[in-house]
């Protein structure tokens, strides 16, 4: 099968053709469609996790259709419109996932296009307990994005503390601050748009944004602070420097949350947090339950990605335009 994969930990992306893989028991074989491409396929990319084997097929941003299944499998029919995300299975027990938390599972690490081959290929295998069904008023292009990036500002926005009226600032306007824009929106946030620059003020106007601060420019805290102070501050851009200082502009019970991994350690002015009973904590994306939610949100309420889409042959240059940031928003590789 055509596929993109990378040869060896570091390397570059590069097309070729390697083995259509089969379904073991409990897995489903997908066709696949679309598939998005993240900043955290670079995770499989250097081996982050220590996880990897290679070559390795990235890609959890997956939408497509089932062509076969494993015996234990009767959940699922051949032709079922299907998708997957970063969340590659769990075991169901441990404290996580009895929680409700499975996509921390404490017992098994499966991450789709990091632990084991993703989507980025003609054909993907998926655990039947990550596997989610698309509905069919949504194309394959259109649902990709919103399994990973979308889930992740969707399921940290509903899961914060904010209530309808109160302000939520997106801190960061690219693949996922423009998706957070709109969610704070939909949720019935006052809703503020923090970037360097002018360049996407009108854009995130547009989105729904009510406010916009150009962080390069005007005094974030104190715009916040002259608001009455942010009730949560959702943080997609993956730099300290975007965080630092803002415990300052939060209001009473106020979060920063923290969507976009970066390694760099914070300087935090406790004393901010003590005073306002606030905290700082991070959202990790979430299930294939979660994506189907977000998805359901997203046709409901017209969420939708901004998608630069490539074909399949052009793989490498969509992989590199959103590694480095060429790329404004969402990067989708079409199969079709």
């Amino acid at each position: 099968m055509r596929a993109a994969y990378f040869e060896q930990e570091h390397g570059q992306l590069v097309l070729g053709e390697l083995p259509k893989p089969e379904p073991n028991d409990n897995e489903v074989l997908i066709k696949v469609h679309a598939c998005g491409l993240c900043r955290g396929d670079t995770c499989g990319q250097h081996n982050i996790f220590k996880c990897t084997a290679y070559p390795l097929i990235p890609g959890h941003e997956v939408t497509g259709e089932i062509v076969e299944f494993g015996n234990n499998v009767t959940d699922f029919q051949i032709g079922e419109r299907v998708g997957a995300c970063w969340f590659g299975g769990c075991c169901g027990n441990c404290n996580s996932c009895v929680n409700g938390s499975r996509n921390t599972c404490e017992n098994v690490h499966r991450v789709n296009g990091v632990s084991h081959n993703g989507g980025l290929a003609e054909y993907v295998v998926i655990d039947k307990t990550a596997v989610l069904r698309l509905p069919d008023n949504i194309s394959y292009i259109d649902a990709a994005p919103l399994t990973c990036a979308g889930l992740t500002c969707y399921a940290a926005l509903k899961n914060s503390n904010a209530k309808p009226n109160d302000i939520v600032a997106i801190v960061g306007i690219g693949a996922l601050g423009h998706l957070g824009i709109q969610y704070a929106n939909k949720m019935g946030f006052r809703t503020v748009a923090i970037s360097r620059g002018d360049d996407k003020k009108d854009l995130s106007l547009e989105l729904g944004a009510d406010k916009f601060i150009n962080s390069s420019s005007e005094n974030v805290v104190e715009e916040l602070q002259n608001m009455g102070g942010a009730n949560v501050i959702l943080v997609t851009a993956p730099s300290t420097k975007a965080v630092e200082g803002l415990e300052n502009s939060l209001a009473l019970f106020g979060e920063i949350i923290i969507v976009a991994a970066f390694h760099e350690k914070l300087n935090i002015d406790a004393g901010a947090l003590l005073m306002k009973k606030a905290c700082i904590k991070g959202w990790k994306s979430g299930d294939n339950y979660d994506a189907r939610e977000t998805i359901d949100f997203s046709i409901f309420s017209d969420v939708k990605s901004r998608n630069e889409v490539f074909s399949f042959s052009d793989s490498v240059e969509a992989f590199q335009s959103m590694t480095s940031s060429k790329a404004m928003f969402k990067v989708v590789v079409d199969f079709d």
